[in-house]
């Protein structure tokens, strides 16, 4: 009687520690993608505003070229 109840103990300790292993695993396998996607987010945040930065200083050359045909233009207009 004694003897089973200490079987019993011991099966029931491994069972626990074998679902607390897999619990752990899986704990684990979500904080990853947790992780991933946290990373995923941070990735295109930056890549949001490297690609502002690029549109907006293709812009402003684009503008100071506009800008300095204009200028010369007006400056044509003017001597005549």
């Amino acid at each position: 009687m004694m003897l089973d109840k200490e079987r019993e103990t011991e099966r029931l300790a491994k069972v626990y520690k074998e679902t607390n292993k897999e619990r752990e695993e899986w704990r684990d396998s979500v904080q990853r993608q947790k992780d991933k996607k946290q990373k995923r987010t941070a990735v295109v945040i930056i890549e949001k505003y490297i690609r502002k930065w690029k549109a907006r200083r293709a812009y402003l050359k684009l503008l100071s070229a506009t800008t300095f045909i204009q200028c010369c233009g007006k400056q044509v207009r003017a001597r005549k």
